[in-house]
C-alpha cells in the first residue's frame, strides 16, 4: 500500500485537483478584478461626467394665491415647466423621481412630484408640473407676514426641487445620485386686474453627497 502510495502516478493524480482549483482562483480573481474595475469607471464617470446633468425651471405661472386670514390657510395654483438637460455624448440620465416644494416664511405650503423619465444623450426633456392646493394651514404668525407681502404684490417664495437619478452607459447603471435645485422667487399674486406673476427668480443647482433617502416631514396640514 505505501508503494501504491508514493508511485509516480499517484503523485500527478494528487497535483492534478490543486492545479485545477488554482486556475480556478484565478480566474475568480481576473473576474473580479474586471469587477470592480468597471464599477470603480462607471462611479468615476458618473461623479465627474464631462458635462454635469442640468435641470432649471423655464417658467412659472401664478395662476391663483390666495390666503383666508380666518383660519390662516393658503391656497395656490401654480405651474411649472422644468427642463432637464444632458450635454454628454456617451451617457443617458436616468431620473427616477423629481419632487418640487414651495414654501413661504420656512413652512411648505404645497409639494408636487415628477415621474421617472430620461434625458438621452445631448438632449433635453421638459415636463410641466402643477401645484394645486386648497386651504393649507400655516402658523398666524407667518399669515400675517404673508397678509403684507400679497397687499405689496411682492410675495419671496422658496421653491426647492429634488431629483434622484442615475447615469446609464451602455448596460451599466451607476449607483442613485442626488440633485437640488434651490429657487428664490418674488411674485405678485394675480388679482381682479393683472394676473399673476414672477418679479424675479434666482436659481442654485447644488449636487449633495449621497444619503439614504429620509421621508418627507410634511410641514403643513390639510
Amino acid at each position: 500500500m505505501k508503494g501504491v502510495k508514493n508511485s509516480p502516478v499517484a503523485t500527478e493524480k494528487q497535483k492534478r485537483p490543486s492545479a485545477e482549483a488554482s486556475k480556478t482562483s484565478c480566474a475568480v480573481i481576473v473576474g473580479l478584478i474586471v469587477f470592480f474595475g468597471m464599477f470603480a469607471l462607471i462611479t468615476w464617470l458618473a461623479l465627474r461626467p464631462v458635462h454635469r446633468p442640468r435641470y432649471f425651471m423655464n417658467s412659472v405661472q401664478i395662476k391663483s394665491f390666495a390666503l383666508n386670514a380666518a383660519d390662516s390657510s393658503v391656497s395656490a395654483d401654480f405651474v411649472y415647466n422644468v427642463t432637464a438637460r444632458n450635454d454628454n455624448h456617451k451617457m443617458v440620465f436616468k431620473y427616477d423621481w423629481m419632487t418640487i416644494d414651495a414654501s413661504y416664511g420656512g413652512e411648505n405650503f404645497a409639494r408636487s412630484s415628477i415621474g421617472g423619465f430620461k434625458v438621452g444623450k445631448t438632449s433635453s426633456f421638459t415636463r410641466t408640473s402643477e401645484i394645486s392646493v386648497q386651504n393649507v394651514l400655516i402658523s398666524p404668525k407667518t399669515a400675517t407676514s404673508l397678509a403684507a407681502a400679497i397687499k405689496n404684490s411682492t410675495v419671496p417664495l422658496r421653491v426647492y426641487a429634488k431629483a434622484k437619478l442615475n447615469v446609464v452607459i451602455g448596460k451599466y447603471v451607476s449607483f442613485p445620485l442626488s440633485l437640488d435645485l434651490d429657487c428664490n422667487l418674488v411674485v405678485a399674486p394675480p388679482s381682479s386686474t393683472a394676473p399673476g406673476k414672477v418679479v424675479s427668480q434666482a436659481c442654485v443647482l447644488k449636487r449633495p453627497p449621497y444619503k439614504k433617502p429620509k421621508k418627507f416631514k410634511r410641514l403643513y396640514h390639510h
